[in-house]
């Protein structure tokens, strides 16, 4: 069996549910880099995985104010700092599971730095992203322009370079071995939470780039697109979102509108002004009428799973919280796919919306299509036809080989609007 996958027709037929969990702000090197580092991938497959030679610089200057450059070596969460001619080495210290801490710059311009050494990079003809500039980027995010980092722990702009290990992300990493890792699954825009999350749900962002100003995106979702088939007597399919975040950890003014009418809070459902219909509401449930469904066999055809975003029970893994809650979160759904009696009928999908500003080596495409079709600058002048950084995603099936490190046939790489053509594809939608 080839790791490089065309498009399957046939067998999609066999799935009849795709639950897909979203997670926030890690890239794929974060969490997933050192999958494989102590064995090989089975059937000789290839894994882009990480190297203890992969570095990015960190331009400084000395106590004598003598510029310097400093290779920071990507290192396992946990291992000891090297030392070097600029700062003594340190012990070996306990993981850090909320990691990276404090949280990178993760818009449109520091992403361009990350990936070109750049803030500004022409759109038309943009340079070859060579993925150097995460630490500098980090560094000047956190410390803005003076020198605390000098052989200190704090706001140290070389833990961009840190990476979990398998044995620190037990859930995620068991998953990819267990079923598939796609190693090559790209953001579907180089920045934030928001148009990402939007690609996903719309396969586009209105022309936003950033979170802010505008948080919300009046594009056609997919969910909209089913309640049409629905409407039009496809009434074997069914959609819903369940969410995480209760409204007494969401009540602001951008989530008033949605909330003031007693109805629960969906990260979803805000940005995407075309699910704001009141007669949506009833696809709108709690995690906890998830696990409910899946125990009786009432999944939907295709569910989005929100994890908690904030409050004290936040399992989203956004930097600097605790990834381990989200952790727990991925184990719960699995197990309620996997114990359900649709299970034979079920493509689980457990992914992340961006990098976050963690360190990837893995320069990302240049060909992505914008959504438009003439390239129309949106925020930043930016054209969409570049993708985001890396991200995890792990496929889960009974009907997926073990060990599968599952990659596109061809020149188009995955990104989040994948999942839309895949439920396109499942469904029998347009």
């Amino acid at each position: 069996m080839s790791q490089y996958l065309p498009p399957n027709s046939a067998g999609l037929q066999k799935i009849k549910h795709i639950v897909v969990l979203m997670m926030e702000n890690h890239s794929f090197d974060n969490i997933l880099g050192w999958l494989y580092a102590e064995e090989r991938p089975l059937r000789n497959q290839r894994y882009e995985g990480l190297h203890p030679s992969m570095w990015n610089p960190l331009h400084s200057v000395d106590a004598n104010g003598v510029p310097v450059i400093e290779k920071v070596y990507v290192k396992k969460n946990g291992a000891p700092i090297k030392g070097t001619k600029f700062i003594k080495a340190t012990p070996h210290p306990d993981p850090d599971y909320s990691l990276p801490h404090p949280d990178p710059g993760e818009g449109y311009r520091d992403t361009n730095y990350q990936l070109f050494q750049n803030y500004i990079v022409p759109d038309d003809y943009p340079p070859e992203p060579t993925n150097m500039g995460f630490v500098d980027n980090y560094a000047n995010t956190i410390i803005n322009g003076t020198y605390r980092f000098f052989g200190g722990k704090i706001n140290d702009p070389r833990e961009i370079m840190t990476c979990y290990t398998p044995e620190q992300v037990p859930v995620i990493s068991t998953l990819a071995k267990e079923f598939a890792v796609c190693d090559y699954w790209f953001g579907s825009v180089p920045s934030q939470t928001l148009p990402n999350r939007d690609f996903f749900h719309a396969a586009s962002s209105c022309g936003q780039v950033n979170n802010k100003p505008q948080p919300h995106c009046d594009a056609k979702t997919i969910f909209n697109q089913m309640q049409e088939a629905i409407q039009q007597g496809a009434d074997h399919l069914s959609w819903k979102v369940y969410a995480s975040t209760s409204r007494k950890f969401s009540s602001d003014a951008e989530t008033d509108s949605l909330t003031a009418n007693g109805t629960d809070f969906s990260l979803t459902r805000l940005i995407m002004t075309q699910l704001h219909d009141l007669e949506l509401t009833p696809n709108f449930l709690t995690i906890d009428h998830f696990y409910r469904d899946a125990k009786t066999g009432n999944l939907p055809s295709y569910c989005f799973l929100e994890p908690q975003f904030s409050g004290p029970g936040q399992n989203d893994q956004h930097p600097p919280a605790d990834i381990r809650p989200g952790e727990k979160m991925m184990a719960d759904v699995y197990n309620a796919v996997i114990n359900s009696p649709k299970w034979e009928e079920t493509l689980l999908v457990i992914t992340y919306d961006e990098h976050g500003g963690g360190f990837d080596h893995v320069p990302p495409p240049a060909q992505a299509k914008s959504p438009d079709g003439n390239k129309t600058p949106g925020q930043d002048e930016f054209t969409f036809t570049r993708f985001g950084v890396r991200v995890p995603t792990v496929l889960i099936s009974p009907y997926i080989e073990r060990g599968t490190i599952c990659r596109p046939a061809g020149y188009t790489p995955f990104d989040h609007t994948s999942v839309i053509k895949t439920v396109q594809n499942c469904f029998g939608l347009e």
